[in-house]
């Protein structure tokens, strides 16, 4: 499966996951749909500043599973991320290093050339030199 198709469905899963614990939030503590966001964004982030708590205990049971699962996709989706990120700046380095290495070859090719037979000729004297 191509990176972007992964990364799509990891954060198309990221955002239900998120309005699946601000409803549930908003149903269960009775928090306003701003609090309810706020809780299930900071759960998954794993900030947790404590400030709001689940109070209910259907509330703290559906807790532990929201965390394990939005703290998981948020995780994968940061590793999707980074590893796009730099899968693409790879890309990128490569190819300005070969275009600057066809630069250079066009630029000093012929120098380049002269060095070699510099080296194969001189080569070639050594030998030449043991032999006699």
């Amino acid at each position: 499966m191509r990176k972007r198709t992964q990364l799509e469905i990891v954060i198309s899963t990221l955002v239900i996951i998120g309005l699946v614990g601000t409803i549930a939030y908003h149903n269960l503590e009775h928090w306003s749909y701003t609090d309810s966001f706020y809780f299930t964004g900071i759960t998954m982030l794993t900030i947790g500043y404590g400030d709001l708590h689940p109070t209910t205990p259907i509330s703290k049971i559906f807790t532990v599973f929201f965390g394990f699962f939005g703290v998981g996709m948020s995780l994968l989706a940061l590793s999707l991320i980074a590893t796009s990120y730099v899968e693409r700046r790879e890309r990128q380095i490569g190819e300005s290093l070969q275009e600057r290495f066809a630069q250079a070859m066009k630029k000093n090719g012929k120098r380049i050339d002269r060095k070699k037979r510099e080296i194969i000729n001189g080569s070639r004297r050594s030998i030449e030199r043991k032999k006699a």
